[in-house]
C-alpha cells in the first residue's frame, strides 16, 4: 500500500539527525498544543515547512438572500485559515527535533490521513 504524503510546502531545506518528532493539535484544553509551543518557542525552533490545508478542510459556505430566498453562494474562510507547520531545532546532539503544530483538527475522514502522513514525511525531514 502507498504511503499518503500531504502536500507539504518546504520553505527552508533543512539538515537534521534522526529526529524526534513532537506533534501537537487543538483540544482538551489545548494542553498538548500549548505544551509543544512552548518547548518550541523556548527552543528558538525555526519553521521550515507547512501543509497546504485545502486539502483537509472545506471551507463554510456563504448563504445570501436575493429576492426573499435563500441561496448558497461560493465556499469561502471567514477569519484565519487553518494552519499546520513544521518547525526544526538542531540540537547539537544525535537527535534533532521537529514540531508540528496544527491550529485546527481536519474532519475524521481525512484527519488519518493527514496524522500518518505527518508521522511518515516529518514535513520532508526524514522524520
Amino acid at each position: 500500500m502507498k504511503k499518503f504524503k500531504p502536500p507539504v510546502n518546504i520553505t527552508q531545506e533543512i539538515k537534521v539527525r534522526k529526529p524526534y518528532l513532537l506533534a501537537a493539535g487543538p483540544g482538551t484544553g489545548n494542553a498538548g498544543l500549548i505544551a509543544v509551543e512552548y518547548i518550541r518557542s523556548r527552543l528558538g525552533a525555526q519553521p521550515f515547512a507547512e501543509i497546504e490545508m485545502h486539502n483537509f478542510f472545506t471551507p463554510p459556505f456563504i448563504v445570501k438572500v436575493e429576492d426573499g430566498l435563500l441561496r448558497l453562494g461560493e465556499m469561502a474562510w471567514e477569519g484565519e485559515k487553518p494552519e499546520n507547520k513544521f518547525y526544526y531545532w538542531n540540537t547539537g546532539r544525535a537527535n534533532d527535533l521537529i514540531f508540528f503544530t496544527g491550529s485546527a483538527q481536519p474532519p475524521t475522514s481525512t484527519g488519518e490521513k493527514l496524522r500518518t502522513g505527518i508521522q511518515s514525511n516529518g514535513g520532508g525531514a526524514g522524520a
